[in-house]
């Protein structure tokens, strides 16, 4: 790897480091903040809109930024049929979540979970509807202004359910995250400026979709267990149960989730660089694999450690199984 490209992507590492480690740390606000307000059956029916909402985008998942990461020759044509795909695939997933709500509360034993879920339908096609040109800013590693985009999503999302909580109860979670999604696609034009236009060009799809279907079927595969767990604990267990488990996941998968999305983001833009060099992708590899374990399996495990502190003196009574 050069010298320039290794400055390059350790830029790219700082910058993404300080994205999620922002976000994770105004989450983890908003997380203890609400967890004073609201219920852990309000944080159950949240999870289980999310989750049927995470599981449709997963399996629909055609992988149109990654493969537009990955091409080394690209035109407009490329970006505007990977924005219309993803325009398209999001109205689909919108109709499906908003026609099948009652059916999807109905497996999670939980009929309230209907009305969130039609609502909190809308937050893919607000996102899908954001700048296609984020994925040049990850192909040319300029995460300083990926991560503005992302902070501005958090701050959105926080700010609205803080605020509304006191009056809206488990609406304010909505609420919050119609507002973050809403951000994130505004802002996603100041930085990364572009004038999107519906195209259907099937010599641009095919080698998108070809390097795109591995990411479908790895969505697949990784949903399929979550989605299960959590309709297994709801309907076995109850909305409580799983607001218990909903907010002891997200506190416990905090570092996991913040180092796997830092080296992640940028080592595949990073590996789609050295593809035509197997030998010094796999070094890359290597030394981020090394990289991480010696940061997380200390972390970890102080984590475990400290987590009957955590839930003692952080939360309340109610979040005791936690």
């Amino acid at each position: 790897m050069s010298t320039q490209l290794a400055r390059l992507a350790g830029t790219a590492f700082l910058w993404k480091a300080v994205q999620l480690v922002s976000v994770q740390v105004v989450f983890l606000i908003r997380l203890l903040i609400l967890s004073r307000v609201l219920s852990p059956g309000d944080f159950g029916l949240l999870a289980i809109a999310l989750t049927a909402v995470v599981f449709l985008l997963a399996i629909t998942d055609f992988g149109m930024v990654p493969a537009l990461v990955q091409r080394t020759e690209i035109d407009k044509e490329h970006y505007d049929v990977a924005w219309t795909v993803g325009l398209v695939r999001a109205l689909a997933v919108t109709a499906a979540v908003i026609c099948a709500a009652p059916f999807i509360a109905a497996i999670f034993n939980e009929p309230r979970a209907t009305a969130i879920l039609r609502v909190l339908a809308i937050v893919p096609l607000l996102e899908a509807s954001a700048s296609i040109r984020l994925a040049d800013l990850t192909k040319k590693l300029h995460f300083r202004s990926l991560a503005f985009v992302g902070v501005a999503q958090a701050l959105g999302n926080t700010c609205v359910a803080i605020a509304l909580a006191p009056i809206l109860g488990v609406w304010a979670l909505v609420a919050g995250a119609l507002a973050g999604s809403t951000t994130y696609s505004i802002v996603s034009y100041l930085l990364a400026p572009h004038r999107p236009r519906l195209l259907f060009n099937r010599v641009a799809l095919t080698p998108l979709l070809r390097f795109g279907r591995w990411i479908f079927i790895t969505g697949l595969i990784a949903q399929l267990g979550t989605v299960a767990l959590k309709a297994v604990i709801s309907r076995q267990l109850g909305t409580s149960a799983l607001g218990l488990y909903f907010l002891a996941q997200n506190i416990a998968f905090l570092p996991a989730q913040v180092a796997s999305e830092v080296s992640g983001a940028v080592a595949f833009p990073l590996y789609a660089r050295l593809q035509d060099n197997i030998g010094k992708a796999t070094r890359a590899f290597q030394t981020l694999l090394i990289g991480l374990s010696i940061l997380l399996v200390p972390i970890c495990g102080l984590l475990i450690v400290l987590a009957p502190s955590v839930v003692q003196h952080l939360l309340d009574v109610r979040w005791a199984g936690a």
